[in-house]
């Protein structure tokens, strides 16, 4: 299984006769957009495609289970522009949260907190997105691997976390 099936297990998730989804009963509208052998502008150019498909559809909720950094042709984004506004994928939800003020968008916030980039990763920035880290279940602390949010960020993020 990828991620986005786990996570859609946790939420939807039944076996045999047993209910074991959170929101079981819920329908659910899937978008697959990332291809998990690269990394690249167009996997990006998807993901804003299908968030502006999936707001477009009258959702409640919305799960981003990826967040992008760099690009393996070439370029990518720069800490400094977690900001909630520099990256496309982050424009592009900005945007649809402002358009659907009913909307709730759930953004991971990356595995990348014990490497050079340590931060969380883009659409995570965006104020109004709810982002979500993991946390070690023994302590209760963030997990050592889950993305920070920068100190200039003007919301503090994760939004919470999770194990």
């Amino acid at each position: 299984f990828d991620h986005g099936t786990r996570v859609l297990r946790v939420l939807a998730g039944r076996r045999g006769d047993r209910v074991e989804g959170l929101a079981h009963g819920a329908r659910f509208w899937l978008a697959k957009t990332d291809r998990p052998e690269t990394e690249t502008r167009a996997d990006e150019a998807r993901t804003v495609a299908a968030l502006r498909w999936l707001a477009a559809q009258d959702m409640d909720v919305i799960n981003l289970s990826l967040g992008f950094i760099g690009f393996e042709n070439g370029g990518g984004y720069r800490r400094e522009q977690l900001d909630g506004r520099s990256a496309r994928i982050s424009i592009a939800l900005a945007e649809a949260l402002a358009a659907h003020p009913d909307l709730v968008v759930v953004v991971s916030a990356g595995n990348r907190g014990a490497r050079d980039w340590r931060y969380i990763g883009f659409p995570a920035d965006v104020a109004e997105a709810l982002t979500v880290g993991a946390a070690d279940p023994a302590t209760g602390r963030r997990w050592r691997t889950s993305g920070l949010g920068p100190p200039w960020l003007a919301a503090p993020k994760p939004d919470v976390a999770t194990w």
